[in-house]
């Protein structure tokens, strides 16, 4: 089967990452009007929780670089052991754990500000914010059809004691 066969609207699930409302809907607007299965989440914990608790897996992460750090007020009576981390850090996280999973990623800014900030997203696709309905399409399209994203993923940004109890453990490090 063809790359492109499996990963065509209709059976590609893509999660939306953004702390910002605005993004995360006109993000998940657009690709489920293209026929993509699409669900978002405002930060990484979130993102974790959905990545571990899916029984489906997802096939793309559309991920804004900056997301909030700190804790926010938690309503669910769910409890999230998910630390929250940065865009690039859950990354790593998720790609520890899912490696066959596809990244694309966003941010209000551009590519050459993230690395004078020490944040070097290597050969990762990037939007740059404000998105554009016809481009954000195309560069899904063209992240799917390329190979998974593969990081050097240091073990100490990975690991943690027990990580041997699952899946679940291994993104909460």
């Amino acid at each position: 089967m063809a790359l492109t066969e499996i990963h065509r609207p209709g059976t590609t699930r893509i999660l939306v990452v953004d702390d910002d409302p605005i993004i995360r809907e006109f993000c998940t607007k657009i690709l489920n009007q293209a026929g993509y299965r699409t669900l978002a989440a405002s930060g990484s914990s979130d993102a974790m929780w959905l990545m571990t608790s899916s029984s489906d897996p997802f096939n793309l992460l559309v991920v804004d670089v900056f997301l909030p750090i700190s804790p926010k007020l938690q309503l669910s009576p769910i409890q999230n052991v998910y630390p929250p981390v940065n865009g690039d850090k859950m990354v790593c996280r998720m790609l520890a754990t899912v490696p066959e999973l596809h990244v694309l990623y966003i941010s209000s800014s551009s590519y050459e500000d993230l690395l004078e900030q020490g944040i070097n997203l290597g050969t990762a696709p990037f939007l740059h914010k404000p998105l554009d309905a016809e481009i954000l399409l195309r560069s899904v399209k063209a992240t799917l059809e390329a190979p998974p994203l593969r990081l050097n993923i240091p073990h100490h940004a990975t690991s943690s004691p027990d990580d041997h109890a699952g899946r679940s453990s291994e993104l909460a490090a």
